[in-house]
């Protein structure tokens, strides 16, 4: 989670970096919502089975 939200501080995104012509500032930060949304589920999730 630290990891997404420092790659949010950046100018550029990772995707962005990674992939220039194929992906916007708009569409790496709805991934990256996504994903921290699957990873909050994923966790609440887990600790729900303990």
């Amino acid at each position: 989670m630290n990891e997404i939200e420092r790659d949010f501080d950046n100018d550029k995104l990772k995707e962005e970096i990674n992939y220039p012509i194929s992906i916007t500032r708009k569409t790496a930060e709805a991934k990256l919502y996504q994903l921290k949304d699957i990873i909050l589920a994923l966790v609440s999730y887990y600790q729900i089975e303990k």
